[in-house]
């Protein structure tokens, strides 16, 4: 990666544990002077092995995440250079995707830390974008609930 990194891309899913990856861009992009590229990824629907893929399906979410996305960055982004980016699809495949057509120095993108079943059942988008990516991805894990857990023992 080439410092100061001048491109970050940061890939949230517009619900607050990803906001600590907006964060991050946001606090490196005016750091180094950088424009952040915010994105977000409508999921696409898929059906056995058919693909809901009718546009107008789409349009009033991509509109939507645009329009949040938008009062999202102004409230977190506002003293650097940014763009909002809405994609549709696979959210993994979709940021591999932009990042490569973007070519960023950096991608930053929240984990939400799940594990056994629900990573399972789930997946990690996080994971995949580490894995297939071409450029340095900065994963960034949301601060810890204000919730006491007990204490392991072992």
């Amino acid at each position: 990666m080439d410092f100061p990194c001048k491109r970050i891309l940061c890939a949230i899913d517009l619900q607050g544990d990803s906001y600590a990856a907006l964060d991050a861009a946001a606090g490196l992009a005016a750091h180094f002077g950088a424009v952040v590229y915010l994105l977000y990824v409508v999921p696409m629907v898929m059906l056995g092995t058919e693909t809901l893929g009718l546009p107008q399906i789409y349009e009033s979410q991509v509109e939507a995440a645009r329009q949040k996305l938008k009062r999202l960055a102004d409230e977190k982004l506002a003293p650097v250079k940014y763009e909002t980016l809405v994609a549709v699809g696979e959210p993994g495949a979709a940021i591999l995707a932009t990042a490569d057509n973007l070519a960023p120095d950096l991608v930053v993108i929240s984990t939400h830390g799940r594990k056994g079943l629900a990573r399972l059942a789930l997946g990690s988008v996080a994971e995949r974008v580490v894995r297939g990516s071409h450029r340095p991805v900065l994963t960034v894990r949301p601060p810890a609930s204000d919730v006491r857990r007990p204490a392991r023992r072992g």
